[in-house]
């Protein structure tokens, strides 16, 4: 067994083990499609609703305030492979503490020489699905009086996919700027 283990900004979530396959066995096989992976996440985002618990925090302006917090999943068949990634997500919040407009950079790593390109595709793709489907279910302290144009924008959050051992190897890309919103019409 070997220990896998996520961390959203710095704090570690869960920790589990993994059955003691080979890496390098996994990822001679022919990877799992995009939307099974998919389905995969969206079974253990499922699991999470508004009875997950938040500490209460004294109030900071510099931070929202975090009423419904959903952990990111370590995509199984990802974690079995033996891949890593370390993210940044961006996204704003609305008046209503809803999180919106997305947009997630990862760097993908993994504990051996080569990552087939099927593989490094797919990691590519569902890191980036994990962390920005459990974000979406966040809930965060709606604003006091707000209109539409209050929004909190530009939130950033690091999450890291990595085994035990490995915790300053593979850092999430630095803050970004996002390309700006296309105006709705």
């Amino acid at each position: 067994m070997r220990a896998a283990l996520l961390s959203v900004a710095g704090l570690p979530l869960t920790a589990c083990a993994t059955p003691a396959v080979e890496p390098a066995q996994v990822m001679a096989q022919a990877p799992p499609s995009f939307d099974a992976v998919k389905a995969e996440i969206d079974r253990s985002n499922a699991s999470c609703n508004s009875d997950y618990v938040v500490r209460p925090r004294e109030p900071n302006p510099e931070r929202p305030v975090v009423l419904v917090r959903c952990p990111p999943h370590y995509p199984v068949l990802l974690e079995r492979a033996g891949i890593e990634a370390a993210c940044r997500t961006m996204f704003d919040i609305s008046p209503a503490g809803e999180p919106v407009n997305f947009q997630t950079q990862c760097s993908i790593g993994e504990r051996f020489d080569a990552m087939p390109a099927a593989w490094a595709e797919l990691a590519a793709h569902a890191f980036p699905y994990a962390v920005q489907s459990s974000f979406a279910r966040f809930k965060f302290q709606a604003f006091a009086d707000a209109v539409p144009e209050q929004q909190r924008t530009e939130v950033s959050q690091p999450t890291r996919f990595q085994f035990e051992g490995y915790s300053d190897r593979l850092q999430p890309p630095e803050a970004f700027k996002r390309p700006p919103q296309e105006a709705a019409h």
